[in-house]
């Protein structure tokens, strides 16, 4: 089933980015999603019973000699050991419910993709005890009873684009991503589309437990040589800020619902969680997926749209954590 699936993603590798709506982005035209996948295959031969008959003897004291002994095999016992599987089903019974936590970008206010992106890898999702390096939380699982997450190629789909940029790059680890995280923010500094004198805006919903904004401001304001204000809020406040725009940035819990994928997608497409994010080619993704009737059709289709909302020209929010 993952055989499938993982192919059906490879078909639908993404070539470039059009219809994103966060402003001068739009010029940029870059990028194919790769989607990798590996499969294995054991095959095994059943083991045949053999019988060896030998000539009694009247004299006890006769051993009978090897080829004498009888040597049989239970068909029951001729299946081949299964190769164990690395990515196990879910069994939503032992699976505890996540929240996910995510930072939402205003992109009017970061208008670069590569900002964007270069503050999406570098926090250090080694400080939490269920990183998030996908949309979906952990625990939510796919029409074959997998983590749905675990369809995107490693390390996750936030480095999707990233990974073909620098295909020399190893994304798993936090110091690589800080030094890619600088070049991308570098490039656009260099090219006048973000100003480092300027403060980002950074609320916090103060309702949300087991994320630490003030490490996140920190390795920003290091990394970046930018001020980041981080403000708390919560109740009215904080519904006001979220769906006004008022933010640079914006800590945002969603909470988990139903075991479906599918929600998770739907708060970025137009309209969305994010006012000032619209994607075309992500929304046709989203579209595709809830018009089929096959699970692992519509799975390939959220994994690629996954791959397109982390494409050069998008970024529209960072995974962090699942809480």
């Amino acid at each position: 089933m993952r055989k499938a699936l993982t192919a059906v993603i490879a078909a639908l590798t993404i070539i470039s980015i059009s219809g994103c709506g966060c402003g001068p982005d739009a010029a940029i035209q870059s990028s194919s999603q790769e989607s990798s996948s590996q499969s294995s295959e054991e095959s095994s031969s059943s083991s045949a019973s053999s019988v060896s008959s030998s000539q009694e003897t009247e004299d006890p004291s006769v051993s009978p000699t090897p080829e004498a002994t009888v040597t049989t095999t239970p068909e029951a016992e001729t299946t081949p050991e299964a190769t164990p599987d690395p990515n196990p089903t879910v069994d939503p019974s032992e699976t505890a419910s996540n929240d996910i936590v995510y930072l939402l970008f205003n992109c009017d206010s970061i208008s670069d993709w590569r900002v964007r992106a270069a503050f999406t890898i570098s926090i250090n999702r080694d400080a939490y005890p269920s990183p998030a390096y996908g949309i979906v939380a952990d625990g939510i699982t796919d029409s074959s009873g997998y983590n749905f997450e675990d369809g995107a190629p490693s390390p996750g789909n936030i480095f999707s684009i990233l990974k073909m940029m620098y295909p020399d790059y190893d994304f798993s680890d936090h110091t690589t991503c800080c030094n890619v995280a600088q070049e991308l923010f570098n490039e656009a500094v260099s090219e006048g589309s973000f100003d480092t004198s300027a403060s980002v805006d950074f609320v916090m919903d103060s309702d949300i437990s087991g994320f630490d904004a003030e490490a996140v401001a920190s390795t920003w304001e290091t990394l970046f040589g930018t001020d980041v204000d981080v403000s708390y809020a919560n109740g009215g406040d904080y519904d006001s800020a979220l769906s006004g725009g008022a933010y640079s940035v914006i800590a945002y819990e969603y909470p988990v619902g139903e075991n479906d994928p599918m929600p998770y997608f739907e708060l970025f497409t137009s309209g969305g969680i994010i006012p000032s994010f619209s994607n075309g080619l992500y929304d046709g993704f989203i579209s595709d997926a809830a018009g089929t009737s096959d699970g692992v059709e519509r799975d390939s289709y959220l994994l690629t749209a996954e791959q397109v909302l982390f494409d050069a020209g998008a970024f529209p929010c960072a995974p962090v954590c699942n809480v």
